[in-house]
C-alpha cells in the first residue's frame, strides 16, 4: 500500500494561529509520529510525506506529489479554527463519482471512529466539502480536523503531548483497518525503501567523530538523492561509512577518494579499481541506484538517467530489504545488511550539535517513552524535556514512573540515582514551586541499554526500553 500523508500548511504559511500555537507545527508533529506507528508496526505500507520539515509546499504541488507517485491513499492532517465549541471532524470531497464514494465514504468512517475513540470530546462527525486536496487527488483522500486551535479547552489539549500522542494513534488504527495491514512480526526485515530518519546535522557530526576531513557535501548528497529516489539515504549513506571505513579510504579499502564511488561498484575481485564517477553527486546516484535496482522493479524517478554501470546486472527487485542484500552485494556477506543497520542504530542515538541560530538557547523537547509521551505536568510541576549544548535532558522521575526504575535522592551531595547507579549528568531546575532533576537522556541509555531515536524536524526523542 501506498500512503500519501500530507501535514497541512508549512514554511510560510503557517496555518492558523492563536493560544501560543501555530497549526503548521502541530501537523507536522502529527503526521510524522502517524508514519513512524505505520512503518514501525505495520507490513507492506510505503510512505511518502508532503513535507517532513518546515518547508512551504503548495496545494497543487501536494497533490502532483502524489499522483505522479501513485498514491493509494490520501491523508492531510489539519487543526481547526473558527471558534464554537471545538471537537473532531473529517472531510472528504463532497462530489466523489458515484462508483468511488462508498469506498471513501467506508475509508473515512473507520478513521474518524478510531481517532474519536482515542481522544473523546465533542465529535463533529464525518463530512463533505469541495476542498482541494481532497478534489484533485487521484487517491481515497480524507482531510481530518483534529481540534480548535483558537477554543481554549481544544488549544490545552493540543499542547499536551498525550492528546497529541492519541490523534496521531487513531489515524494509524484506522488507517490500518481500513486498508487491512498486517502487523509486523518480530523478524520483520528493513525496507531500503523508505524516508531518511536521520537529521543532517547528526549524520555530519557522526562521521566527524572519526573523520574530522569529511566532505559534509557526501552527507548532504545521500539525503536528496535517497529523497529523490525514495530510498532511505541515511541507511545508504551508513553502508558507505561500511565500505569506506569512515570516508577514510583506508585499511584496504579498493577504492579512492578521487573516484567518488562510496560502495566498492565495479570491485568484483581484489586488485580490481572499481567504477569511477565525475562528482559527489554523480556517485551517490550511482549508489542509490544500485540499491533502487535491488528494492524494486519500478521505473526511475521522472528526467533521472542510469549512471550506476552495473545497473543493468541486478534481478530487479529481487532484495527489498537491507538484510537481503547479504551474500548479493558483498559476498560472502551472511551478515552485511546487519553491519550496516548496526551502524545506522548508531548514526540514530548520536547527538545532534545545536544549530548555529539555536545555540545558547533552552529548547523544549517532546518524549516519547515506548510508545507514550511524557506527561507536560508532574505533581502540578511543568516537566518538560530541553535541549542545551546539543544535549536533551529528560524529566527524571516522571520518566522513571514510566518505566518503573526506582529513584533515590541524596541530601548530602544531592546525588540522584535510578535503581542505584548514580547520574553523572543530573542537573536540577528550579520552578516557582519546587526543583526538578533532568538527566542527559544519553547516559540513561547507556547505563540501561535503551534505544534512542531524534526527529529534529519535531524536537522529539523516542526512547525504546524494550
Amino acid at each position: 500500500m501506498k500512503f500519501f500523508l500530507n501535514p497541512g500548511h508549512g514554511g510560510a504559511d503557517p496555518g492558523s494561529v492563536s493560544n501560543g500555537l501555530k497549526e503548521k507545527d502541530i501537523t507536522l508533529l502529527v503526521s510524522m509520529r502517524i508514519r513512524d506507528i505505520l512503518l514501525n508496526e505495520y507490513e507492506n505500507i510505503e510512505i511518502k510525506m508532503s513535507r517532513t520539515d518546515d518547508r512551504t509546499v503548495s496545494l497543487k504541488e501536494t497533490t502532483d506529489m502524489a499522483n505522479a507517485w501513485g498514491a493509494d491513499f490520501f491523508l492531510s492532517i489539519h487543526v481547526n479554527a473558527g471558534g464554537g465549541k471545538g471537537g473532531f471532524e473529517s472531510f472528504i470531497y463532497h462530489k466523489i463519482p458515484a462508483k468511488d464514494l462508498k469506498e471513501t465514504e467506508r475509508v473515512q468512517q473507520l478513521i474518524h471512529a478510531e481517532v474519536m475513540k482515542l481522544i473523546g470530546g465533542i465529535d463533529r462527525g464525518p463530512k463533505k466539502k469541495d476542498l482541494h486536496v481532497c478534489r484533485e487527488t487521484e487517491a481515497i483522500a480524507v482531510l481530518t480536523e483534529m481540534a480548535f486551535i483558537d477554543v481554549a479547552n481544544d488549544a490545552a489539549r493540543l499542547k499536551d503531548p498525550r492528546f497529541l500522542e492519541n490523534v496521531a494513534r487513531g489515524h494509524a488504527n484506522g488507517v490500518a483497518l481500513a486498508f487491512g495491514l498486517k502487523k509486523k512480526t518480530a523478524l520483520q526485515k528493513t525496507p531500503i525503501l523508505g524516508e531518511s530518519k536521520a537529521a543532517i546535522e547528526q549524520m555530519i557530526a557522526f562521521v566527524k567523530e572519526e573523520n574530522p576531513q569529511f566532505d559534509e557535501e557526501i552527507a548532504k548528497a545521500f539525503l536528496e538523492v535517497g529523497r529523490l529516489y525514495g530510498i532511505r539515504g541515511d541507511i545508504a549513506f551508513c553502508q558507505s561509512i561500511h565500505e569506506t571505513g569512515w570516508f577514510k579510504f583506508e585499511g584496504g579499502t579498493a577504492v579512492t577518494p578521487d573516484q567518488h564511488n562510496y560502495c566498492g561498484l565495479g570491485v568484483t575481485k581484489k586488485g580490481v579499481k572499481g567504477a569511477a564517477f565525475s562528482s559527489i553527486r554523480e556517485g551517490v546516484t550511482a549508489q542509490i541506484q544500485h540499491l533502487y535496482a535491488y528494492a524494486t522493479k519500478a521505473d526511475l524517478p521522472t528526467g533521472e538517467k542510469i549512471v550506476d554501470p552495473r545497473f543493468h546486472l541486478v534481478t530487479r527487485g529481487i532484495a527489498p530489504a537491507w538484510e537481503d542484500l547479504n551474500g548479493r552485494w558483498a559476498v560472502p556477506g551472511t551478515t552485511y545488511g546487519q553491519s550496516i543497520l548496526a551502524l545506522h542504530d548508531k548514526l540514530l542515538k548520536f547527538p545532534i550539535p545545536i544549530r548555529k541560530e539555536e545555540e545558547n538557547k533552552f529548547l523544549d523537547v517532546t518524549f516519547i517513552v515506548n510508545g507514550n509521551p511524557i506527561p507536560a505536568h508532574y505533581m502540578g510541576i511543568p516537566t518538560k524535556g530541553y535541549i542545551q549544548d546539543g544535549r536533551a535532558y529528560i524529566p527524571i522521575r516522571p520518566f522513571a514512573e514510566l518505566v518503573g526504575l526506582k529513584v533515590a535522592y541524596e541530601p548530602k551531595d544531592h546525588s540522584i540515582s535510578l535503581n542505584g547507579r548514580k547520574l553523572k549528568t543530573k542537573t536540577i531546575l528550579e520552578t516557582e514551586k519546587r526543583s526538578t532533576g533532568y538527566c542527559q537522556v544519553k547516559e540513561i541509555a547507556d547505563l540501561f541499554k535503551y534505544k534512542l531515536a531524534w526527529d529534529q524536524s519535531t524536537k522529539t526523542v523516542t526512547v525504546v526500553t524494550t
